[in-house]
């Protein structure tokens, strides 16, 4: 409903309410552009769904899982996942994570490039490229979180998709 406001979107480790499923949204004059990052072992915002460790603290929180988010928003921008243009993406020799990453390419017809999916595998609750997980310790952070990506730059990955969309259209 905000899609004179907001170019575009990004979502790291997240999904969305379930009641927003079923919420009418009526047309607007475009579809605001999403990508999605999140971990296929994230321990917090579970992948099939609900939330994970901070349930207890939430209880009444309805989260659906990354695949039912990512079918309802391909579905609104009109788009078809593609399997031929989804791509691994080269291990980053930097670092020694064992998650790796998917681009997942989509078909669209409301406009080019309005949705993608980054899909870490193996990943947890963490912002892929983060400098900060370095100075945690480790392990500890691992038990709560998950493990995390070099691989891509969540940071530098969102940033792109934002300069391709503008709201001088």
């Amino acid at each position: 409903t905000r899609s004179d406001t907001f170019a575009a979107v990004g979502a790291v480790a997240a999904t969305m309410a379930e009641p927003l499923l079923n919420h009418h949204c009526p047309k607007t004059r475009h579809e605001v552009p999403i990508s999605y990052i999140n971990g296929t072992d994230d321990p917090v915002v579970l992948w099939k769904g609900g939330l994970g460790k901070l349930s207890s603290t939430f209880p009444d929180s309805q989260l659906v899982g990354v695949d039912t988010a990512v079918e309802f928003w391909s579905k609104r921008h009109q788009c078809t996942l593609n399997l031929k243009s989804s791509e691994r993406i080269s291990p980053n020799r930097h670092h020694s994570d064992k998650p790796w990453v998917e681009r997942r390419g989509f078909d669209c017809l409301s406009q080019p490039e309005p949705f993608e999916q980054w899909v870490v595998h193996g990943g947890g609750h963490t912002w892929p490229g983060s400098p900060i997980r370095g100075h945690i310790i480790p392990r500890l952070y691992r038990l709560f979180v998950g493990k995390t990506t070099g691989d891509i730059n969540a940071t530098k990955t969102l940033w792109r998709f934002f300069k391709h969309h503008s709201l001088n259209r």
